[in-house]
């Protein structure tokens, strides 16, 4: 068994000294890569990524098509266990090259691509926010909606959402939020697919441990804790519950679920393992399996890399099946499903 994972009496003091070391080790190892991440950011978008609190901005949106040529890619990220800086922008950023996907690889092969990120306090240890997914989600709508309305921008312009981790369920909860309210059924209109990166639809097998990590942080530094984490832990009542509720809208959407065969040390199994990662949608789903690990899977070296090329490929092809429904029904003047 695991020594970390371990319980009882004689196992407190080892858990304890185990955790400190990791806290301290992963502080250094987040610390060196994120230096090698900053190497390839550039002035406007460390403005976007410096931002405290919410936000979601536009980091790429190709000039040359018209309104009527346009599709969003609106991308969310994961659980900020200790802090990181700039944690909304980095999550996409491959540690060596300093190349961000979206913006990099994604936005030059889909014309009329607009790229948005969403940025949120998902800090669970240092920081933190009493904001629970649901708030967030609300949030993400709110701002979604002002920035698709007004001048030289559509309502029914078709939307992609991708997701990592705990970004998948707030995703997700958006658009059962926005199901429920009126004012968002132009997004709930317009959204033609979600792409899923080692999201734990059924909970996290690994997600008690980072839990333990970030209380050893807070009980170090006396900050309180959130709610998040037990959002994305195994056998969560909200991961079921909003499984449960978001399974209604299955026939709305197109999915890629894209799931982690590795592992993060001293973790021996991944955190959001393949049966959790998946939906399990006949017609409706692509699985991918990727050879990376929980912050590896949404991170890619290079355009023509052999573990991007198949997220790349399905992309391409979820955003041609947007485009050819939104001017299906643009010919029909039909604004509703």
């Amino acid at each position: 068994m695991d020594p970390i994972l371990t319980s009882g009496p004689q196992a407190n003091g080892v858990q304890a000294r185990v955790l400190a070391g990791l806290v301290l080790g992963y502080v250094c190892y987040r610390s060196i890569a994120r230096r090698a991440r900053d190497k390839g950011i550039s002035a406007q978008d460390k403005d976007i990524s410096a931002q405290d609190g919410t936000f979601l901005k536009v980091i790429y949106d190709d000039p040359k098509q018209d309104s009527f040529d346009r599709i969003d890619f609106v991308a969310v990220h994961g659980v900020n266990t200790l802090n990181t800086a700039d944690h909304a922008y980095k999550t996409w950023i491959h540690s060596e090259t300093g190349k961000m996907w979206l913006k990099d690889f994604l936005s030059c092969k889909i014309p009329g691509a607009r790229v948005l990120l969403y940025g949120y306090n998902s800090n669970v240890a240092v920081g933190t926010a009493q904001a629970s997914v649901r708030d967030h989600a609300n949030n993400l709508l709110d701002r979604l909606e002002r920035k698709r309305t007004g001048e030289n921008n559509r309502e029914d312009r078709p939307i992609i959402f991708i997701g990592h981790s705990l970004g998948g369920l707030l995703i997700k909860q958006a658009l059962v939020n926005a199901r429920n309210n009126s004012r968002y059924s132009s997004i709930l209109r317009a959204t033609y697919g979600i792409v899923f990166l080692g999201t734990p639809h059924r909970g996290g097998k690994k997600a008690r441990f980072a839990s333990m990590v970030s209380r050893v942080v807070q009980l170090i530094f006396r900050h309180p804790s959130n709610s998040l984490l037990k959002s994305v832990e195994e056998e969560s009542i909200f991961a079921e519950i909003l499984n449960e509720t978001f399974a209604n809208q299955y026939e709305r959407y197109q999915f890629i679920s894209v799931y982690e065969t590795l592992t993060l040390w001293p973790l021996c199994h991944p955190i959001v393992p393949k049966e959790s990662a998946v939906l399990g949608i006949p017609n409706r789903e692509v699985v991918i399996a990727a050879a990376a690990d929980h912050l590896q899977i949404c991170q890619f070296k290079d355009i023509e890399g052999d573990d991007y090329e198949p997220i790349q490929g399905n992309i391409l092809k979820m955003s041609d099946g947007a485009m050819k429904k939104f001017n299906r029904r643009r010919s029909r003047g039909i604004s509703s499903r």
